[in-house]
């Protein structure tokens, strides 16, 4: 009966009982207790809080405010914490969380606190280093959103379904990646608030087996560019291409497959990832991650805050 009932529903019955509770003898008080627990499934102790507060209560239950909790950290920690924050890259909470301690203590060593040395006393240390992972994030949350205003933007466009089903689609039934050829491949647009007008592309290329990564940048993702960008990367590979790998948004390479691979014996077909899988391409989207979004346009702990930036699979400008 309890997972059948809301907390709104427990509190209206609660109530009405509570009504009955206040004018009833000892006995019928009991029967009453038994009947709450067995409605609502509370144990008789936490019953009888219940009717407590019913009776004292006036009005609905869903029209009473709750008196909001004082904040436990003080604000001399919280703005040490968004230092904290920064100079480690921004991680979540729950990475965060297992290495305030020793940060805090590096940074006090090497007196590396900058703006906030002043709020960085023994009293606002001990603070953070009791601060839980779900603290950490809830505390910062309004300091990323400041940050970073812009919701992620996707610039990639599906294929159309023929045009995918013309491609390959490796498996996870295909096995490990050993062919020191296979490269992956993806886009990053760096568009800021808005996908609408022109604005720069970074084609990056991943080598899963060694890690070497080649990026280079195009004016849009028109054959004409993206072809030219293709070329730049395989010309400056270690190893000769044998497979390119692209995720969901095939359509900006598979006129470039066919025109370029085929030229010359030292390449073969192109398969291609797809259709839409979240780790897809995982090699090149990390990359892409650090590389392109992180240490391009978001260094934190070096330079000031982007006036703007997006995530997901767009960069900031």
């Amino acid at each position: 009966m309890d997972r059948e009932l809301s907390m709104a529903a427990r509190r209206e019955i609660t109530k009405k009982y509570a009504h009955q509770y206040r004018a009833a003898s000892k006995k019928d008080k009991s029967v009453l207790l038994d009947s709450l627990t067995a409605t609502t499934g509370w144990t008789r102790d936490h019953a009888r809080r219940a009717i407590r507060a019913a009776l004292t209560r006036k009005g609905a239950a869903s029209q009473q405010k709750r008196r909001p909790r004082p904040r436990k950290y003080s604000y001399d920690a919280v703005k040490v914490l968004q230092h904290v924050w920064s100079v480690t890259g921004q991680p979540s909470g729950k990475y965060l969380a297992p290495v305030m301690d020793d940060t805090l203590n590096r940074l006090e060593r090497f007196k590396e606190f900058g703006k906030v040395t002043r709020r960085a006393t023994p009293a606002v240390l001990t603070e953070l280093r009791s601060m839980s992972a779900a603290t950490i994030d809830r505390y910062l949350k309004p300091f990323k959103d400041a940050a970073y205003p812009a919701a992620g933007l996707s610039a990639t466009r599906p294929a159309p379904h023929i045009l995918r089903a013309a491609v390959p689609l490796r498996t996870s039934l295909d096995g490990p990646i050993t062919d020191p050829g296979l490269v992956e491949v993806d886009t990053v647009a760096h568009c800021g608030h808005t996908l609408v007008g022109e604005f720069l592309w970074t084609l990056s290329a991943t080598l899963p087996v060694s890690g070497y990564t080649v990026l280079t940048t195009v004016k849009n993702k028109a054959f004409v560019h993206i072809g030219a960008g293709m070329d730049r990367i395989v010309d400056q590979m270690p190893v000769p291409v044998a497979e390119v790998h692209v995720d969901n948004g095939v359509r900006s390479f598979i006129n470039w497959g066919p025109h370029r691979l085929g030229e010359g014996p030292r390449h073969r077909d192109v398969p291609a990832r797809g259709p839409t899988r979240k780790n897809d391409n995982a090699h090149v989207e990390q990359r892409n991650g650090d590389w392109v979004r992180r240490h391009a346009f978001r260094n934190t702990a070096t330079r000031p805050q982007p006036s703007f930036s997006c995530s997901t699979s767009c960069g900031p400008w």
